[in-house]
């Protein structure tokens, strides 16, 4: 529409000045066109004034009342172009104080450092190792980022692309990331449990603390699929660049079952017995109704797979659904071993 507006505008000035110009005849256009007749102005009968004026600025404000569309066109000009310059230190002066309230006060750290999914302890060692000989680096702290939607419980259409970041370790995490309130700079508490989303995105979705908040998952696109993961608000925080939503790992586990598995990028923090960093010992054997794993974490990740709810429910299933879950937990990184399968002196060593 507005295209077609546009031409026609064009289409007609063009018309309007062919049709003035072929009313004239061929000698009269040959001819230059004559001057404006000149008059005097205001500024003339003022002649204290005029007097003391050079000849050169006599003539430009001549030519300035002489030829007003010129004078229009230059005010209209020297106006845009002032207001550009204002825009721009605008801007520049904007940009810059919220660079400095974001960047210092609420986000501590200078260099984020992405890990492929699927990589090895060994990959995450020379990274550190790297990292190290820089002799820059004062402090790590290990997160997992994930981009989705998020949209207030009971309204799926109007989302917002958040990064969901959560900390392997909620009690350092400060040291990265303040997370406070806006006005009274109190500390919002965070822990394994909080979800503590930005302010602007609490504004945007009308959610304050005690409501839920749906987290949903991005296809290839970056378009919201799948019904969302409802979690619940436990703060509010501070925040003037981007949309984010930072999870403990506990509340984070009702979304990704992985993240029980403590070693963000890597699973390298199971030592359930000596020699094997990433394997859990299962115990089904010393008693009848015995069935027991040596990790917390590992424990809770069978539970959630068992769908049960406490350690005891473990202990009632029986061997083929104990193998199933085995596998399950296979597919998230750790690797189960039967206690009946360890050698003599592994078992001594778990008994230790």
């Amino acid at each position: 529409m507005s295209g077609g507006v546009g031409v026609g505008v064009t289409l007609v000035a063009t018309w309007g000045a062919v049709v003035s110009s072929l009313r004239e005849t061929p000698a009269q256009l040959m001819l230059p066109l004559a001057p404006k007749p000149g008059k005097r102005i205001l500024l003339e009968r003022i002649r204290p004034l005029w007097n003391r004026l050079s000849f050169s600025w006599k003539v430009t404000c001549r030519n300035m009342f002489r030829y007003k569309r010129r004078l229009a066109m230059t005010v209209a000009g020297v106006a845009g172009c002032t207001a550009l310059l204002l825009v721009g230190f605008g801007l520049h002066d904007a940009i810059w104080d919220i660079i400095d309230c974001q960047y210092g006060p609420i986000v501590h750290y200078d260099t984020t450092v992405g890990i492929k999914d699927g990589a090895t302890d060994e990959d995450m060692t020379a990274v550190e190792d790297i990292l190290a000989s820089t002799g820059q680096v004062t402090r790590e702290d290990r997160v997992q980022e994930v981009t989705m939607h998020a949209a207030a419980s009971g309204d799926a259409t109007d989302t917002l692309r958040v990064s969901v970041v959560v900390p392997q370790n909620a009690s350092t995490f400060e040291g990265a990331v303040t997370l406070r309130s806006r006005t009274a700079h109190e500390e919002i508490p965070f822990d394994g449990d909080s979800l503590v989303i930005t302010e602007k995105l609490a504004t945007r979705l009308g959610i304050s603390v005690g409501d839920s908040v749906v987290l949903r998952d991005v296809d290839e696109v970056g378009n919201a699929t799948g019904e969302g993961h409802a979690l619940t608000v436990t703060g509010i925080c501070e925040n003037y660049v981007g949309n984010y939503v930072y999870v403990g790992r506990n509340a984070w586990a009702k979304v990704d079952t992985s993240v029980l598995l403590g070693y963000f990028g890597s699973f390298e923090a199971f030592d359930a017995y000596e020699g094997s960093p990433r394997d859990v010992v299962w115990d089904a054997t010393r008693l009848d109704n015995d069935t027991r794993l040596q990790d917390e974490d590992a424990l809770a990740l069978a539970m959630r797979l068992a769908g049960v709810k406490t350690s005891s429910e473990l202990r009632g299933i029986n061997r083929p659904k104990r193998d199933e879950i085995i596998h399950l937990m296979s597919n998230h990184g750790v690797s189960v071993v039967p206690f009946d399968e360890l050698s003599e002196k592994e078992k001594v060593k778990d008994d230790d």
